[in-house]
């Protein structure tokens, strides 16, 4: 990245995707511990984990969506290229 176009456009999109990472990380630690307790009724654990995974995943699929957008952008017409190495973005309308 040595143009600094391509430096303000993708580093504040980098550090989107570590935020996203440190939170999946320390939700499979909170899962990890909860799950001794795991068939306890009086454990409200796993109504957290539940509702923060669900909310992580949704909002990892759309920071992951909107950042291969933005490097795509910014890779202009080679973009979309099967030459540039960045995967299919298949979007079926499902988060799923």
């Amino acid at each position: 990245m040595d143009y600094p176009l391509h430096q303000y456009r993708l580093l504040t999109r980098y550090a989107t995707a570590l935020v996203d990472l440190i939170g999946s990380i320390n939700l499979s630690n909170m899962w990890l511990s909860n799950l001794p307790k795991l068939y306890d009724e009086t454990n409200k654990g796993t109504e957290v984990c539940h509702a923060l995974s669900s909310v992580c995943k949704a909002n990892t699929t759309w920071n992951a969506h909107e950042i291969l957008f933005e490097c795509r952008r910014a890779m202009g017409g080679l973009g979309y290229s099967y030459h540039a190495l960045i995967g299919p973005n298949v979007y079926n309308g499902d988060v799923n």
